[in-house]
């Protein structure tokens, strides 16, 4: 889930950051791997204070606890796609407007619908995905 820039860095350009809101990492993968991406990205540091969760953490959360916390979150790892669903929900309720990058799987369907602007990569995503996203990322070539 993204909801700003990030840096890019390559030997041809270096991209300053901007951001209108917040970047929040949520993936099926391991906490531990979403704080070494986080690092590489520049959105957390290591010792960082920032607010990271497992998917069972944020399950625990009541729903309006969820929505109370939600924006002080900045990654949950081994979620599935119900969690991001409710992620995505509870950050719309206090009038976020959310762009979700996914769609690897059909799963990711009802996500990409809930957000405000669905956003996936041609090259990893299903049909599916890319006839029901708003933004469909391409390499140039294709």
């Amino acid at each position: 889930m993204c909801l700003g820039n990030v840096r890019v860095n390559d030997r041809y350009h270096d991209f300053e950051p901007w951001c209108w809101g917040s970047i929040k990492l949520v993936s099926k993968d391991k906490l531990s791997t979403l704080r070494t991406m986080a690092w590489g990205l520049g959105i957390s540091s290591p010792g960082s204070t920032k607010a990271a969760l497992e998917a069972q953490e944020f399950r625990k959360l009541s729903p309006d606890a969820m929505v109370e916390k939600v924006d002080q979150i900045t990654m949950v790892g081994s979620l599935c796609p119900e969690d991001k669903l409710l992620m995505i929900k509870s950050l719309k309720q206090k009038d976020n407007v959310v762009g979700f990058i996914g769609g690897w799987t059909t799963r990711d369907t009802p996500v990409l619908q809930e957000a405000d602007v669905g956003i996936t990569i041609a090259t990893w995503s299903t049909e599916m995905t890319k006839e029901i996203c708003d933004i469909v990322l391409t390499s140039g070539s294709t």
